[in-house]
């Protein structure tokens, strides 16, 4: 499942309560929302924007694993916007049940964003390809390559969808530095 909008539909509101709720004094929680947010959402491309997501969506992770947990086989894996239930069999009225849960906890995951894989395709998860090791799958990583070309070609990206494009080579350089290094020195003209 993929849950829509993930870091914009986090409003400034929710990052500020968060703060509250992690003990801050309101004084405080205002000031490290304002440095937390953009434009009062949770930007795509800042280096806090994936712990603050992943806190703000505990309460929905913990409601999934307790559901999982009830289900022989069934396991539960979470990266940023993208939920993750494995196991032999995931009837149609469980993979409602999850979509109903992210829906109460105000992080929607419309229907055309819940996917349902068989055995062959359960090695590609994440735009990642799970084999011997972790890796990113080859077709996600040529669409970011394409997506670096384009705007080296054009130069006509908006701030946040640089830092969009930012965030998925960053992504793509924690599994195979390699390629991030590349993409990276692509995307800032380098190569």
């Amino acid at each position: 499942m993929d849950i829509k909008s993930f870091f914009p539909s986090i409003h400034s509101t929710r990052v500020y309560r968060l703060w509250v709720r992690l003990g801050c004094t309101p004084d405080v929680a205002r000031v490290l929302t304002r440095l937390a947010t953009y434009d009062h959402e949770l930007p795509l491309g800042f280096p806090s924007s994936p712990a603050i997501a992943n806190l703000i969506r505990g309460p929905l992770d913990a409601r999934i694993e307790g559901l999982c947990s009830l289900v022989e086989g069934l396991t539960y894996t979470s990266y940023s916007d993208n939920l993750h239930i494995s196991g032999p069999y995931i009837s149609s009225g469980l993979a409602g049940a999850f979509q109903r849960m992210a829906k109460e906890e105000r992080l929607p995951v419309p229907l055309e964003r819940v996917v349902v894989r068989g055995p062959r395709d359960s090695k590609q998860l994440l735009g990642m390809t799970v084999n011997i090791k972790a890796n990113i799958a080859r077709n996600y990583r040529r669409r970011v390559r394409a997506e670096v070309d384009h705007y080296r070609r054009d130069g006509a990206l908006d701030a946040k969808r640089r830092r969009s494009l930012e965030g998925k080579v960053r992504h793509i350089g924690q599994l195979n530095p390699a390629q991030g290094a590349k993409l990276w020195n692509m995307l800032e003209g380098t190569v």
